[in-house]
């Protein structure tokens, strides 16, 4: 059975990046495909994915890419270089590519069918889609036959759900007729329910996420590592969501403190802001300044080892709360600084075709709400909720973050309506 990399056309072939020649790399993962070597298919896949990445950096900022995958992807995200999709697929792929790496356990071959198909829609991104990239129409010189991953629901689902832009009503399909079918996938290829259960929170639908959490957990008893590292960050994330904040925190709390220990230098982005949002949600649930200093310090700590944008305008508005005025201007003044010189340099580059993504876009307005610019806020908060229509979970979140603290800064006599 052929893969996509046979139907390439020959100029996107013969394309050259810094770190390898793409063709090398294409053959090599053509040959491990057809001999059925599912750990070097992944391992291709995973290579060709981050020399794409690195080289659309390189475009873009003119300077080598952080030592960090992740990194790289995150940069690449925030400034609206990668597409909502394109992003749940390069995560997917970093996933199974740090298991191959990093583990001792066989990979599927339903699992390298899926990071054949992440690799696909990343190859078509950086040809297709990435705004200082080639621009073709087509990476294909005749006819690619998408259906040949009939017989994989999961692999034939991800293909459906990249062709239909994550549609919701696509997504909840795997609880219809043919759940039963879709489960019975999930011991030998857990990457894709993975990303599901984050997508299916963002936009919202707690029904589904908890579904996917129940039927994975069975599968991720015996498992270490990333995956089951993250399906415990959503885990946490989707009873935080619910206001099950107790549960959360036993969940997170304990992988938190873990993590300070034994690598204090990289504690995951992610984990430091579930952490501190759980902690807020106390406090706002129960008027408990303990759990608002706790929060306060733990997006403090997360902004000075990351300089997060995100844990960042989250410090200064939990120092405000508690009465610490300047230093919540103060990292206030440096998110806006960051984000808006940000802001100039996609537009610039992009001549004015991309913009922020939502979170950087609220949490620019945000800090000019905290630096007394009410106007430019809602300027910026009107912008966001019209862009992005389709995250209606977002926008909730966001206008119960601004609500409270515009009715703060009331009540504080710093602002007005």
């Amino acid at each position: 059975m052929k893969v996509f990399v046979d139907y390439l056309r020959t100029e996107v072939l013969s394309t050259t990046l810094q770190d390898t020649r793409l063709e090398t790399d294409i053959v090599s993962l053509s040959k491990v495909h057809a001999a059925g070597a599912p750990e070097a298919v992944v391992f291709y896949c995973s290579r060709i994915t981050e020399a794409l990445l690195k080289d659309a950096f390189r475009k873009f900022f003119g300077s080598e890419p952080p030592g960090r995958l992740v990194d790289t992807e995150k940069i690449l995200y925030n400034y609206c270089l990668l597409p909502q999709s394109t992003y749940y697929w390069v995560k997917g792929l970093r996933l199974l590519g740090n298991e191959v790496r990093h583990s001792f356990r066989p990979i599927s071959l339903e699992e390298s069918n899926c990071a054949v198909i992440f690799n696909e829609y990343i190859f078509k991104w950086f040809f297709c889609e990435y705004p200082l990239g080639q621009q073709r129409t087509t990476i294909f010189n005749t006819e690619y036959d998408a259906s040949q991953y009939t017989n994989d629901p999961l692999a034939n689902l991800a293909r459906s759900l990249e062709d239909c832009k994550l549609d919701k009503g696509k997504i909840t399909d795997l609880f219809g007729p043919d759940q039963e079918k879709y489960i019975s996938c999930f011991s030998s290829n857990l990457t894709l329910p993975i990303l599901l259960i984050e997508i299916v929170i963002s936009q919202g639908d707690y029904l589904s996420a908890h579904r996917l959490v129940g039927l994975l957990r069975p599968f991720l008893n015996n498992r270490n590592g990333n995956f089951k590292n993250r399906y415990h960050q959503l885990e946490a994330l989707l009873l935080s969501r619910e206001g099950k904040l107790v549960d959360a925190l036993k969940i997170l709390e304990p992988k938190y403190w873990k993590q300070v220990k034994d690598h204090p230098e990289r504690v995951e982005d992610e984990t430091v802001g579930i952490l501190a949002g759980i902690y807020k949600r106390i406090w706002e649930r129960e008027n408990t300044r303990d759990f608002l200093i706790r929060s306060c310090k733990t997006y403090r700590w997360g902004w000075q080892q990351s300089r997060n944008t995100y844990l960042g305008i989250n410090a200064a508005t939990t120092a405000l709360w508690l009465g610490h005025d300047e230093e919540a201007r103060d990292v206030a003044k440096t998110v806006s600084s960051i984000l808006e010189e940000r802001r100039k340099s996609i537009q610039e580059k992009t001549f004015c075709r991309f913009d922020l993504n939502y979170w950087d876009m609220v949490t620019l307005a945000e800090s000019k709400l905290i630096l007394n610019d009410p106007a430019h806020a809602e300027k910026l908060y009107e912008l966001a909720f019209s862009i992005y229509q389709d995250v209606p979970e977002n926008v909730a979140v966001t206008n119960q973050q601004k609500s409270r603290l515009v009715n703060f800064l009331l009540r504080d006599k710093k602002t007005i309506s």
